[in-house]
C-alpha cells in the first residue's frame, strides 16, 4: 500500500491505496474513511495504452466499414 496526501471536502484525506492489481486500485482515507479509486497509469503510458496490432486492427476495421458505407 501507498499513501497520498489530498485536500478536498472537509476532510484533509490521507489515502491509503491499494496495492496495483489492474488499470485501478482503491484508496482508503485513514481520516474519515471516504473511499475512492485512483489510477495506476498516467494516460499513454501503461494499462491504457493500446497495442500496435490492436491498433492497426481497429483502423482496419474502421477503414473496411468506410468502403462498405460507399458502395
Amino acid at each position: 500500500m501507498t499513501t497520498e496526501e489530498t485536500t478536498g471536502s472537509d476532510c484533509e484525506h490521507f489515502w491509503m491505496i491499494e496495492s496495483p492489481n489492474g488499470p485501478t486500485s482503491i484508496g482508503t482515507c485513514q481520516t474519515c474513511g471516504e473511499k475512492s479509486e485512483f489510477r495506476n497509469s498516467m494516460p499513454g503510458s501503461g494499462w491504457d495504452r493500446e497495442s500496435p496490432q490492436a491498433k492497426r486492427a481497429r483502423q482496419q476495421s474502421n477503414a473496411n466499414a468506410k468502403a462498405k458505407a460507399k458502395a
